[in-house]
């Protein structure tokens, strides 16, 4: 029979197969296989080079990618801040913030449901990290933690967070982004689910409105809210300027929204509480016609973005009935809330020739395409001419027309009559608003409420406002937060707020990654790190663990965490 042994070199444990055998009556053993350390056993192992019956490869845990999120977790004392906020509370004996743990590097790293996490994590290495036994784990487990969560204490625990971060990476609530989006839902028994405007292009499925509070360039997050699922857009803006002034205590800052946040009834608000914000005006006001028709782009400046994509400005300052009289334009006063003509801005009417022609060609490419439907709208008619007389259902004229000019209804003057048993369209261009489209598509206007505020400034910083929308679409596509099933109302700001924590720790590598150079994004970051694993292996009664090769890539991602795996 052959054994498995070793000897120890260095601290080195170095195996080979023996055999035993007998010679004049006694028992003696002779090497049959030199194998070497136990990266080479593991080697043959795998490759099934070598097979003994009292040799197996007995699990194979995660542990790369899971212990860079679970150190990262500690360093920040996630845990001990959730379980001092809940001290006695405890599922089945284990600690929320254990769970909580459990809950993101889930969200980050595997994405399953709760009836999946159970199996998932007796494959990872997070029972030893943890001490908690997989069988410990059950579904309800993990929705009965979230009930322990509360608007207040997520609020108690994004402070602590946030300061953490102003202590370790000196961050300055300087300038914020906040922007909003919607998730839906299966089922329809949470009181905040409502149909309402779907940005997932679920139009018959109920969702929740969820807003997001970044700082720019290093993208941490430090407020999320989330609203019933019918909550218009600018109705959360002053909601949540006044709880960043409550939690930060913060004045001096300049909040960057996006236009569909802002209305003239919010920008009084502002003005009042002495906001200061960079927004931009809907290219379809009243008020940004005036200005891009008056600016010609001879008197615009050239302005070269951190990108190195050139935009051209004209700053105007001063409010817009001041301007229009400036500008030579008949003011005409608002129906509602006359008294923002009389507060000055920044207004800056800019072009940026990449996205004009881009526009421009999208615009032109939209009437082609409404003229084209409308002929063959007209063919069909003719085609069926005895359809309004015969049986059968006729066609729907208004809904077609209304279906085929949808986005260009205002350069078109459509009208149909019944000839007979014929119907005619007729259609005209309305050349008024072609003059006006073709001298504004592809312009914007930006505006802003502090004086101070630099054109470059304004510019750079409304159009870094992407950055949140790729936090949106990492929530939603990466780590899969729609649909959601949670009817309990404290249950979904709970769900909301383990996804909050899992962008806050990618949104932390990331900037790990960029403070040490390593061009590596998170995505291929975690791929790597998932290759290594903790192998056990057992030879009869031993039993031992083996961390698999460290590759160099897995080295300098540990270096760039200041990871220690020698512990």
């Amino acid at each position: 029979m052959v054994f498995l042994k070793y000897n120890v070199v260095n601290n080195v444990r170095y195996y080979f197969l023996v055999e035993g055998y007998r010679e004049n009556g006694k028992v003696k053993q002779k090497v049959v296989k030199w194998i070497g350390n136990a990266d080479k056993l593991l080697e043959y192992l795998e490759k099934k080079e070598l097979s003994i019956e009292d040799i197996e490869v007995e699990q194979i845990q995660d542990y790369g990618d899971i212990i860079a999120i679970h150190e990262l977790f500690l360093n920040f004392h996630l845990r001990e801040g959730i379980n001092k906020l809940m001290p006695k509370k405890r599922q089945n004996g284990i600690d929320i913030g254990s769970l909580t743990e459990i809950m993101v590097i889930n969200a980050l790293l595997a994405q399953k449901s709760k009836n999946g996490i159970k199996k998932w994590y007796e494959e990872t290495v997070l029972p030893k990290l943890l001490n908690i036994a997989p069988d410990q784990l059950y579904s309800q487990l993990f929705c009965r933690a979230l009930d322990y969560f509360t608007e207040e204490n997520i609020e108690i625990l994004e402070k602590q967070i946030t300061s953490e971060l102003q202590d370790r990476y000196h961050l300055e609530i300087k300038r914020v982004f906040y922007d909003i989006t919607s998730v839906y839902l299966e089922g329809d028994k949470c009181p905040l689910a409502e149909l309402g405007y779907s940005r997932d292009g679920k139009l018959r499925k109920k969702q929740i409105v969820l807003g997001l509070v970044i700082v720019p360039n290093k993208k941490f997050p430090i407020l999320y809210k989330i609203y019933k699922g019918n909550t218009a857009d600018v109705a959360t803006s002053k909601e949540v300027i006044d709880q960043l002034y409550q939690m930060y205590g913060i004045q001096d800052v300049v909040i960057i929204v996006d236009r569909g946040m802002i209305s003239d009834k919010i920008r009084i608000q502002f003005h009042e509480m002495k906001v200061r914000y960079i927004s931009a005006l809907d290219g379809d006001s009243k008020e940004a016609k005036d200005l891009i028709l008056s600016t010609p782009r001879h008197i615009m400046r050239g302005l070269t973005l951190r990108s190195g994509r050139k935009v051209f400005v004209k700053r105007h300052v001063g409010s817009i009935k001041a301007l229009r009289k400036k500008l030579g334009i008949k003011h005409v006063n608002r129906k509602e809330n006359q008294e923002l003509d009389d507060i000055e801005f920044i207004y800056l009417v800019g072009k940026s020739p990449e996205i004009s022609k881009t526009k421009k060609n999208a615009h032109y490419e939209a009437l082609a395409k409404a003229l084209k439907a409308l002929k063959a709208l007209q063919e069909e008619l003719d085609e069926k001419a005895s359809a309004l007389k015969k049986k059968g259902r006729p066609i729907d004229i208004d809904r077609k027309l209304k279906e085929i000019l949808h986005g260009v209804t205002r350069y078109f003057k459509c009208k149909w009559e019944k000839i007979g048993a014929h119907v005619q369209l007729s259609v005209k261009f309305n050349d008024k608003n072609l003059r006006i489209a073709r001298k504004t598509k592809g312009k914007f206007v930006l505006c802003a409420s502090d004086r101070s505020l630099t054109n470059r400034e304004i510019v750079q910083g409304y159009i870094d406002k992407y950055q949140i929308e790729h936090v949106f679409r990492f929530l939603k596509t990466d780590i899969n937060v729609r649909p959601f099933w949670h009817r309990k109302s404290n249950r979904v700001i709970a769900y909301f707020f383990i996804s909050y924590l899992a962008y806050l720790l990618k949104s932390i590598i990331d900037y790990k990654f960029k403070k040490s150079r390593l061009k590596l994004s998170f995505k291929d970051a975690i791929e790597e790190l998932s290759k290594l694993k903790i192998v056990t292996i057992s030879a009869g009664d031993q039993k031992f663990e083996k961390l698999r090769k460290i590759s160099p890539t897995q080295q300098k991602i540990f270096k760039s965490l200041k990871v220690n795996l020698s512990d």
